[in-house]
């Protein structure tokens, strides 16, 4: 894991982290929410249970860190399991580069971007997806770099407008000062005019091009002529560090025109010059190195030695360019820079089979005829779903399944519009505590996943107190309730996936535990608590997401009364809670923004439990004293 400890150092000569922005091709989300996450926290541990995860999304949320995740949208499996609520945003190819390839073209670039809260920024790029392998077990190559010029900056900024239409010039301000002098590099991507060969050349008139990558162009030959011909040298050397597959062939299927570029030594293959740790499952780095007379430019990015790989040689025609979106970091080093090992002899290689570039071929699952975006507002308690179609005529086929939603939606269309699905309110927004995902149904074809971006993290609601008399202390002794012993995970994150999240029995609902007194003090000094906030933010925490908050005092007090009917404490409690959340209502100003909580903390008030003629008495006597509403 020698990147983690590279990256745990690059962050730790920053300031108090405000920002992680990551790009992958594919991820593996546990590895993220695993690895990743305390690093960014600075914690030494990984997490191992359901409670370790959600303390990490609290202090990701209490530090108010904009973690954001971009992948290929192709690349989120079924199989992928998330614990938190980080933001993973899947890229649509179609959709942001709509020049490109829609069907072939891939979301490829691996960069790193962190800023702290004084505006001191960090850059890497190299070769290492979001996973494990990616981070733990190749070979990778990346490159960290301080933003130093307004250049780099605006680089940066044109690759991620492009990528996530959220990121507008709040993030992105005029700076006018730059704390680093790092200025001989650039940041390269396919998004922005300036291709991988043009940033080579530039102050370069290459003669070699020496180049580390795993994966080579079918046809080879062709695609290095087309390399001279853009690096304008007819006679252009090439030198190649291939991972040979099986630790033996190329992945390239060879030829005779192959041949005769290693014959004429335009084409040279050498061994890798950094010794590989035995246990690395592939040389995964991707490394060019263009060399002139007096220059020479070093790129470490995303690119392989492809002709999408590279994005940058032009296509004929009107079609749709076969480029994929890639990202690195180029700078200037000395002429004399060298990337290659010895030689490669023959005989101690060969070229692949076509079983064997059909057995490590990308196979990527087909994609639906449309774009959805599905988001989860956690104050507002709904969802935000639209989505553009892009193959072939609309259809109402498709229907979308949604966490805390009863029934399956329909999808209509207008044209390539989505139409409005209107208002969406999760009846049980718990399931998305644990459900992370959504899911797009068609009656001729198989279930398709994708991931819900869920925004107002800071309201969710995941801790509370075992009993109603925990509760009701909490409410007495007026502190953070987050620091409480007594709070625990609620019941529904219970039943987690490892050995420490084993279910866990309910405790039954007290009976005598609790005095009349003590029922309204402790009511009393909430209702002072609220009182004393004067925005709705604030009290909407304090009302649906604390633990302890008051839709959690609803619930107990609703199991107290199924518990134990009939009884005249119960009927004091329903009235008492009534009275503080019609009083906590009146506090809210824009009532409207919390519209869909308010009939969560109704309760239905049992009947005086007292008998005879002085039962009505008694029952206007208590209400005109207590203030309790009819």
């Amino acid at each position: 894991m020698k990147l983690i400890s590279e990256f745990k150092a690059q962050l730790a000569a920053l300031g108090e982290i405000k920002r992680v922005w990551l790009t992958s091709f594919n991820i593996n989300i546990s590895f993220i929410e695993t690895h990743l996450l305390p690093a960014v926290l600075g914690m030494d541990e990984p997490p191992k249970n359901r409670a370790e995860f959600e303390r990490i999304q609290f202090e990701l949320t209490r530090k108010n860190v904009d973690f954001r995740v971009y992948c290929d949208k192709r690349l989120i499996t079924q199989e992928q399991h998330k614990r938190t609520s980080i933001t993973i945003l899947p890229v649509s190819v179609r959709q942001i580069a709509p020049e490109l390839d829609a069907q072939e073209s891939l979301f490829h670039p691996k960069v790193i971007y962190v800023e702290d809260i004084h505006g001191n920024m960090l850059l890497g790029a190299g070769s290492a997806n979001l996973t494990l392998s990616g981070w733990g077990r190749n070979q990778e190559a990346v490159d960290f770099r301080r933003v130093s010029s307004n250049k780099q900056y605006q680089q940066i900024k044109s690759f991620f407008t492009r990528i996530d239409s959220t990121i507008t010039e709040e993030h992105f301000p005029i700076r006018r000062k730059f704390f680093a002098d790092d200025i001989d590099w650039e940041f390269i991507h396919t998004l922005s005019g300036r291709t991988l060969l043009k940033a080579l050349m530039h102050n370069v008139a290459p003669k070699k091009l020496a180049v580390w990558s795993p994966y080579l162009a079918a046809d080879l030959a062709g695609f290095i002529d087309s390399l001279s011909h853009a690096l304008d040298n007819e006679a252009l050397s090439v030198e190649l560090v291939p991972d040979l597959a099986h630790g033996h062939f190329l992945r390239t299927p060879g030829g005779e025109e192959v041949d005769a570029l290693c014959e004429s030594d335009r084409l040279q293959l050498y061994h890798n010059p950094v010794e590989r740790d035995e246990r690395a499952e592939l040389t995964h780095a991707k490394i060019w190195l263009a060399t002139g007379e007096s220059a020479a430019k070093l790129a470490i990015g995303s690119w392989n030695f492809t002709a999408p790989g590279c994005a940058s040689l032009k296509t004929s025609g009107t079609e749709q360019k076969h480029w994929n979106i890639e990202a690195g970091i180029v700078h200037s080093v000395s002429p004399k820079t060298k990337i290659t090992g010895e030689p490669l002899k023959k005989g101690r290689f060969g070229f692949a089979s076509q079983d064997l570039l059909s057995e490590e071929a990308l196979n990527l699952a087909p994609q639906l005829p449309f774009d959805l975006q599905v988001q989860f507002d956690w104050r507002a308690g709904k969802y935000a779903v639209s989505g553009e179609w892009f193959v072939g005529k609309s259809n109402a086929h498709y229907a979308l399944r949604l966490p805390g939603i009863a029934d399956d939606i329909p999808l209509r269309w207008r044209g390539s519009a989505l139409i409005s699905l209107g208002e969406v309110v999760a009846a049980q927004p718990d399931e998305l505590l644990t459900r992370h995902f959504y899911t797009v149904l068609h009656p001729d074809e198989a279930d398709w996943q994708g991931i819900i971006h869920e925004v107002g993290q800071n309201y969710r609601r995941v801790n509370g107190f075992d009993t109603l008399h925990e509760l009701l202390n909490s409410y007495i002794a007026n502190s953070d309730p987050q620091q409480s012993d007594a709070v625990q995970l609620r019941e529904t994150l219970r039943d987690g996936d490892s050995a420490e999240d084993e279910p866990q029995v309910a405790p039954l609902v007290e009976s005598a535990s609790t005095s009349y007194f003590r029922l309204f003090y402790a009511l009393e000094k909430r209702r002072e608590q609220l009182a004393a906030l004067n925005d709705d933010a604030t009290l909407h925490y304090w009302l649906f997401t604390s633990p302890g908050c008051l839709l959690e005092l609803v619930e107990k007090v609703r199991e107290h009364l199924a518990a134990q009917p009939g009884t005249l404490f119960g009927w004091f409690m329903a009235n008492e809670v009534q009275s503080l959340c019609q009083f906590a209502k009146k506090r809210y100003r824009k009532k409207s923004q919390a519209a869909n909580w308010w009939p969560k903390l109704a309760l239905d008030i049992p009947p005086l439990p007292v008998k005879g003629k002085q039962r009505q008495l008694y029952l206007e006597a208590i209400k005109q004293r207590c203030g309790y509403e009819a």
